[in-house]
């Protein structure tokens, strides 16, 4: 699915959702990383980004790729920021212990 068709919203064919499983697979497989693996990482670096900045869960897109010329594995995110986190001080925690 094109950046065209994802800002139109537009829904991808069933050819194209075969299609990019299929490159997904040859992708894991060429890369040496295991789906479960990535699912992991995916989940850790949107955690780890989350506990800073309030983030678009939905919106976020983490996707390995390949480049061509040297075969490397590469992890592009693309993660929605909607704002920072409110940091609690320590007078705050000192005062307000339940929280």
């Amino acid at each position: 699915m094109g950046i065209v068709d994802w800002l139109l919203r537009r829904r991808p064919s069933g050819r194209d959702v075969a299609k990019e499983r299929l490159r997904s697979i040859v992708l894991f497989d060429r890369t040496g990383v295991p789906p479960k693996l990535f699912q992991a990482v995916k989940s850790d670096l949107i955690d780890s980004v989350s506990r800073h900045l309030i983030v678009d869960r939905s919106g976020t897109e983490i996707v390995l790729t390949q480049e061509r010329t040297h075969g490397r594995g590469r992890l592009v995110a693309s993660i929605p920021i909607l704002g920072p986190r409110q940091r609690r001080s320590t007078a705050d925690l000192e005062r307000d212990p339940k929280h």
